[in-house]
């Protein structure tokens, strides 16, 4: 029973990294559409996800139907105990920052570094992840490694090799911090460290 219950979270989990991951698309909308334009669908995002977690969390009962048909959407991604649609709001939030203060050029790779380097230290962190991180328990080296690498290798297309190394690190120990929301803290540190 506890291993279906694994196998269940797991599979929740990596549903909720699919759409994490599709947030590459706000990088591709920095690249085709410019800065400006990306700072206004991210604000739009947010205002959005805002909006119907509102709802979610409300349900008035007046549209019925509407109301729980969001609410059996929304739970599909969402972890027990967790703000309705806080991560594609905290997404949103740190591409918003970005796009505000940055260059396409630091824009895409910040938001790609984001987009797989930490959905893909969610989903290794929890199917091997077994030794914790010293300076966050409830993050693993294993978890952070993967991480490193994604950041590496979407880094890699952007800057020297020496300098994607010192990026990919610097942005996994941000990455692996406690008590700070990464979906704002990494693209942040990375356009920070790619304008440095």
């Amino acid at each position: 029973m506890k291993r279906l219950r694994e196998r269940n979270s797991f599979w929740l989990e990596a549903k909720r990294q699919s759409v994490h991951a599709a947030g590459a698309l706000f990088a591709v909308s920095a690249y085709f559409l410019g800065a400006f334009n990306t700072l206004i669908l991210s604000g739009i995002t947010i205002l959005i996800a805002t909006a119907l977690g509102y709802l979610r969390s409300r349900r008035t009962g007046i549209f019925r139907h509407l109301e729980d048909s969001l609410h059996n959407w929304v739970m599909g991604f969402e972890r027990p105990g967790e703000l309705p649609l806080n991560g594609l709001i905290t997404f949103a939030a740190g591409v918003f920052i970005v796009s505000l203060i940055f260059p396409v050029s630091v824009i895409v790779p910040s938001v790609l570094v984001l987009a797989f380097g930490d959905s893909l230290s969610t989903l290794v962190g929890r199917l091997w992840g077994r030794n914790p991180l010293f300076y966050n328990e409830k993050k693993s080296w294993e978890g952070s490694g993967a991480f490193f690498f994604a950041a590496l290798a979407v880094l890699y297309f952007f800057v020297n090799p020496m300098k994607a190394v010192a990026i990919a690190s610097l942005a996994a120990v941000v990455e692996g911090m406690p008590d700070v929301d990464d979906n704002i803290t990494v693209p942040f540190a990375v356009a920070v460290f790619l304008s440095i």
